[in-house]
């Protein structure tokens, strides 16, 4: 989690592109799309979903690995309540390292 290249959420595409009427196009709500643009946000639907599909892989790996290996005492209920909680996958694993590096090295 530590290196020069910043880690970049890419957002979920959802299940289907955009320009659908399940998903509908913010330029284009009528569904007036050209063969081009279709092609383009298929391209774009695509490529985002390749990339969101690895990174939550990850993400997942991480916060499973991290649920694992750090102990109840340093997973303390923010607000100083009695228990801990087990990391989320909607947690970023940056602030979760930055939390655990503060009080304790």
């Amino acid at each position: 989690l530590d290196c020069n290249v910043p880690w970049v959420i890419v957002p979920d595409q959802g299940s289907t592109r955009r320009g659908t009427a399940a998903n509908l196009h913010p330029n284009f709500p009528n569904h007036d799309l050209d063969p081009a643009t279709v092609k383009m946000e298929e391209a774009m639907w695509t490529a985002g979903t390749i990339c969101h599909i690895p990174e939550s892989n990850v993400r997942r790996a991480v916060i499973n690995t991290l649920n694992r290996c750090v102990p109840k005492s340093c997973r303390r209920v923010p607000g100083g309540t009695i228990g801990s909680v087990n990391f989320k996958v909607t947690d970023n694993p940056r602030d979760i390292m930055d939390h655990l590096r503060s009080p304790h090295g």
